[in-house]
């Protein structure tokens, strides 16, 4: 997984993988979290930066990441969330 920050204008964005420019934001990185935890296994990934003002972005996407994998608690409760989305999304 690639991860790229840019700036634009006073707007800070970052892209997966090529895709799509995201507002870097509460929603979005959520959004990112969410397609880290479907992941479940260990991946590689590499985050890039085009302009040093973004380190702090940067490492705040580290953590994240870090976060997510080691946190076992969170992901058993996204597992407890999934497995009652699915039983509800298969009663209708």
């Amino acid at each position: 997984m690639e991860i790229s920050i840019l700036k634009e204008k006073e707007n800070v964005f970052f892209t997966v993988d090529g895709s799509e420019n995201q507002l870097m934001n509460f929603d979005n990185l959520v959004a990112l979290s969410e397609k880290i935890v479907d992941i479940k296994d260990d991946f590689e990934y590499q985050i890039n930066c085009t302009d040093g003002s973004l380190e702090l972005y940067k490492s705040t996407i580290d953590e994240l990441i870090k976060s997510l994998r080691n946190d076992t608690d969170l992901l058993d409760l996204l597992s407890q969330k999934e497995s009652k989305f699915g039983e509800t999304k298969s009663d209708t």
